[in-house]
């Protein structure tokens, strides 16, 4: 008897399984398949016959292009002096930053030659980088010259704030 009960569950569940399968097919099929087709006597054929059936030209109906008016709205928030001269700002101290290494030996060696022909040199340890600095200036006028005596050596160096 106990075999009845297991064979008519199985049965059961395998109709569950056939019916939910069948359910899903259905609807997937009518989601992906398109709609029905129009019948052909609803269709428009051509559109010619539609443009000499609406006409707006004896109607007295005029189109005109508006545009708003836009008001422009100026605000004096401060004026500027009327020349600024470059070498008189003195906004911190400059310096010229010849180098920048992750290993200090290679800061090091630069740092001697920059020493050897003239120029003093620093090295200023940053966060992962060692900086070879030379020189530090008030003005951004002072630094541009000093650029221009490291360039002239042959080093490639650029102007920057002093930490």
């Amino acid at each position: 008897m106990n075999w009845i009960k297991n064979v008519s569950f199985v049965l059961v569940l395998v109709l569950v399984i056939v019916v939910s399968f069948w359910i899903s097919f259905m609807i997937g099929k009518r989601m992906l398949l398109p709609a029905r087709k129009i019948p052909t006597n609803l269709m428009v054929t051509e559109a010619s016959n539609l443009s000499s059936e609406i006409s707006l030209e004896g109607a007295g109906v005029s189109f005109e292009t508006v545009r708003p008016k836009v008001e422009p709205k100026v605000e004096v928030v401060q004026k500027l002096p009327e020349k600024i001269e470059a070498g008189d700002i003195k906004t911190g101290k400059y310096t010229i930053q010849v180098g920048a290494f992750s290993v200090y030996n290679n800061a090091k060696k630069l740092l001697e030659e920059l020493n050897k022909i003239g120029f003093k040199a620093r090295i200023t340890p940053s966060e992962n980088v060692y900086r070879v600095s030379s020189g530090k200036f008030e003005t951004l006028n002072s630094a541009g010259a000093h650029l221009k005596k490291i360039s002239s050596a042959g080093y490639e160096a650029i102007i920057r704030r002093d930490d």
